[in-house]
């Protein structure tokens, strides 16, 4: 579908408990499903964000906007939070878009918050697994959300050095654990290219890869640590990843994804 600026599914503004669940949306040339917030639709800012719902069983994939004259380039999320807050987004399979599944505020100054991003398979998707923060430093932040329980795989199809998990402009408090995460061949897990990151936990998380632990690549506050070893000694001085563990698998290796 040839969507020009807008998205496939949109909630956006004053929307209070609703389920987006049971779909299939994909072959859209921009964002498959997304959660608005800070965009006045509503006169009463409390108001104005998409709010207690659940994103559940949907399967979005080949959603890409390199190819909308509105865009022309990769940018287009099969799931995607701008600005809402109290979601839950589970069991989704989300493969193959541009972006995985992302949560941030495109609006300085206001936040994407308490979303839950749980029991997903992402999977092959050109840039990251799962995004969250402001695509760069004139967005506003993601606070207090939780990444846990999900498949991450092979993302970062193209090398755009996105990783499978990529924090973004402005985190705060986020928790990501409990993560079964696969590298693609850019070997890159985890990608932060910006200092401001304030009190994120990472732990239990599983990393995969078909290469020596050695190899491996983690960038935090952008600093970048080559193998896992030398990325939980350097996670460890903040509490973080003191659970998580790296495993090589065959180059054989295939995960059969659902």
């Amino acid at each position: 579908m040839k969507l020009g600026l807008s998205e496939a599914i949109a909630v956006n503004g004053n929307v209070d408990s609703f389920e987006v669940t049971n779909n299939k949306v994909h072959d859209n040339n921009n964002i498959g499903i997304v959660l608005i917030g800070h965009e006045g639709v509503s006169s009463v800012a409390a108001l104005d964000q998409a709010r207690n719902g659940v994103v559940r069983n949907n399967i979005v994939h080949h959603n890409s906007s390199i190819n909308n004259t509105s865009y022309n380039e990769y940018s287009a999320d099969g799931i995607y939070v701008d600005g809402g807050k109290e979601i839950i987004i589970e069991q989704n399979q989300s493969y193959e878009n541009d972006l995985g599944i992302e949560v941030a505020s495109e609006h300085a100054g206001k936040s994407a918050s308490q979303i839950t991003v749980r029991d997903n398979t992402i999977s092959n998707n050109i840039m990251s697994g799962i995004a969250i923060g402001g695509y760069d430093s004139k967005q506003g932040y993601a606070e207090n959300n939780t990444i846990t329980n999900n498949v991450i795989y092979k993302n970062d199809t193209k090398d755009q050095e996105s990783g499978q998990i990529e924090l973004n402009y402005d985190t705060r408090h986020n928790v990501i654990t409990n993560n079964q995460i696969y590298a693609s061949n850019s070997r890159i897990f985890i990608s932060n290219n910006f200092n401001k990151n304030t009190g994120n936990k990472l732990d239990y998380n599983h990393y995969y890869g078909d290469f020596d632990q050695t190899n491996g690549l983690w960038q935090w506050k952008r600093k970048t640590y080559k193998g896992f070893s030398s990325y939980q000694a350097g996670m460890n001085q903040e509490g973080n990843e003191q659970h998580s563990v790296f495993s090589k698998l065959s180059p054989s290796f295939n995960l059969i994804l659902k």
